[in-house]
């Protein structure tokens, strides 16, 4: 599911903006934000999908527990 969510910490490593949510700044003002969630709501169906194909990838490659686990064993057993 897309997001919208500030650039702060590690967020900007886990969202990429217009590709699977929307980055704001740190400092960002209430237009900034509803600007982005109008956009989120206006989307074609199409984009929509393909920005929740992105955010699953993202899920997928980085945070999914049974891979991270595998890939931390394999490390240890080295």
């Amino acid at each position: 599911m897309p997001v919208v969510a500030t650039d702060v910490g590690g967020t900007g490593e886990i969202v990429s903006d217009g590709k699977n949510g929307f980055l704001l700044p740190k400092d960002f003002s209430p237009g900034d934000l509803l600007s982005r969630l109008r956009r989120l709501r206006e989307m074609s169906a199409e984009e929509y999908g393909r920005m929740c194909e992105a955010s699953r990838a993202v899920w997928e490659e980085k945070f999914d527990a049974r891979k991270n686990y595998q890939k931390f064993y394999g490390e240890l057993i080295r």
